[in-house]
């Protein structure tokens, strides 16, 4: 008897005791990468139930990096928006966020916040505007990371891996914050020595 199950990195009970029976012996793990093009393009046509124009078809594999549940919701959004452009906005955007709702709630408001700056970002950049302590953002980083959604570029740089999963984040903030938010942005840039021209940016 064999039992095959796939899961994400986060909540970690599930990994952790996968990562146990592999110690033991007891079972063998296997990391899935990315869905390449091909495949990537299968699953967003299938999930959108026609043919996509290239244009669809590329902003959408961009946004989605290979990851099969963001082709299919693409593809859905696709579906149901007659043509529309990929957006992560609405109840589409709330199923993205809510589906990566197993994280911390800390680490998805420092998320939300990194949003706002882009889909590249420097960590302490966000623990500025959050108003936080440097290491509570780092904590925040090897989460994310962990669980797939960023990656660490190196030189204080980071960069969300699914630019959708970045705009349904920002698109999940209300206007209210998003506003204050970019001011406290542009604060922030201006304090550590930005242009401000190129913080207004």
């Amino acid at each position: 008897l064999a039992i095959v199950a796939t899961m994400r990195p986060w909540p970690s009970d599930a990994q952790n005791l996968a990562e146990a029976l592999t110690a033991q012996g007891r079972a063998s793990t296997f990391y899935l990468e990315p869905l390449g093009p091909g495949a990537a393009s299968a699953v967003l046509a299938d999930a959108a139930g026609r043919e996509l124009t290239r244009d669809e078809s590329d902003n959408a594999l961009g946004a989605c990096a290979g990851n099969p549940f963001l082709l299919s919701q693409s593809g859905v959004s696709l579906r149901s928006h007659d043509g529309a452009a990929v957006t992560s906005s609405g109840r589409d955007g709330r199923l993205l966020v809510s589906r990566f709702g197993g994280l911390p709630a800390e680490v998805l408001h420092l998320a939300q916040v990194a949003s706002v700056v882009g889909t590249r970002f420097r960590p302490s950049l966000v623990a500025a505007v959050a108003e936080v302590e440097p290491h509570r953002v780092a904590f925040a980083i090897r989460t994310l990371v962990a669980a797939g959604l960023v990656r660490d570029l190196g030189g204080g740089q980071v960069e969300f891996v699914h630019p959708l999963f970045a705009q349904a984040l920002y698109d999940d903030l209300p206007g209210t914050t998003r506003g204050q938010l970019h001011g406290q942005v542009m604060r922030a840039l201006v304090a550590s020595g930005a242009d401000p021209a190129q913080a207004a940016a």
